[in-house]
């Protein structure tokens, strides 16, 4: 009874972690668990010399001030012509500045910009067969046949090739370009990573100057059609008041008319220069090399607790064996 008593003692209650058990593993396998943490510190080594450095860019913007007092004139006198029965698009600064930002991944600024060159061949540069001076497909490598074979595999569709466009440069800004937006802040931040620092920092200076001049000329055309209006409603209406209020609205179209015309920034202005990082942001090896050393450290545990079941089946075969 004592024999018994003493054995329940040492054995793990039941449903319990016997830590001293899992200890006793790790040390016994703790050759192999080195092994495994310095091969993935080796692999994370590896892969951070195989990515291309990336720098990021950054373009701080505002509202752009030349558009702040002839855009209050309009509110007002939108509320003055709604008196006359005539309806004036309110054309608010927080307005032009929303819908600049909305044109910054719009179809109509990545058609603007497909027809720069130099964009188009630093943006696609590796479908850009300098010899021909045409776009080509690029070969397949070991990736691109991994990721068809993945898609084939899990039923994706699988696209065929389409040169480069005003439709594929929309997908690459999208894709690429950050509107970092602080509700707080009346700066909005334009964020761009490539491997080329200069490329980077002036894609987001003509990317910007590109959704300024889209918000400026879709509100050219607005001014332009509510000048025809207000100047065909103006001739119909006899009431004192209404024509006051009809041609004050039509006197600040027309001044709106003319700030789009101008060279001024219209929606948006720049805060500062673009700014490139002086040190590539990605990859990391700060991150990418520990991360690559735990991650080996627990692939080489798993490996170590999946060892003893093995060894310990092992030693029961070979001390069975002479018995039969």
């Amino acid at each position: 009874m004592g024999d018994s008593a003493g054995i329940g003692t040492d054995a793990p209650e039941s449903g319990a972690v016997d830590l001293k058990a899992i200890w006793r593993t790790l040390w016994e396998q703790r050759f192999l668990l080195l092994a495994a943490s310095v091969m993935g510190f080796v692999i994370a080594l590896i892969i951070v010399h195989i990515m291309t450095p990336v720098y990021t860019a950054q373009l701080r913007v505002m509202a752009a001030q030349s558009s702040s007092a002839n855009s209050s004139n309009l509110d007002e006198l939108a509320g003055l012509a709604s008196l006359a029965g005539v309806q004036v698009a309110e054309g608010g600064t927080a307005n032009l500045f929303r819908l600049y930002q909305e044109s910054v991944k719009s179809p109509l600024v990545a058609e603007q910009l497909a027809r720069r060159v130099d964009i188009m061949h630093k943006v696609f540069e590796p479908e850009f067969d300098k010899a021909s001076g045409q776009f080509r497909e690029p070969p397949r490598s070991l990736r691109t046949l991994l990721t068809r074979t993945a898609k084939t595999i899990l039923g994706l569709p699988i696209y065929p090739w389409v040169p480069p466009g005003p439709d594929r440069l929309r997908e690459y800004i999208r894709d690429h370009v950050t509107i970092d937006d602080e509700p707080r802040s009346p700066i909005v931040t334009l964020i761009f990573n490539h491997p080329d620092p200069v490329f980077a920092r002036n894609f987001l200076l003509a990317l910007h100057q590109a959704a300024d001049k889209s918000v400026r000329r879709k509100t050219l055309i607005r001014s332009t059609e509510s000048i025809a209006y207000l100047s065909s409603q103006l001739s119909r209406v006899t009431v004192a008041e209404h024509r006051a209020a009809l041609a004050a609205a039509l006197g600040d179209q027309e001044r709106s008319r003319m700030m789009a015309m101008s060279s001024l920034p219209f929606a948006a202005e720049t805060f500062g220069s673009a700014i490139t990082s002086l040190q590539p942001t990605k990859p990391q090896p700060g991150v990418l090399l520990p991360a690559g050393a735990v991650l080996g450290l627990l692939v080489g545990g798993l490996i170590a607790f999946l060892r003893v079941p093995l060894a310990r089946r092992g030693e029961d075969v070979a001390a069975d064996g002479p018995n039969t």
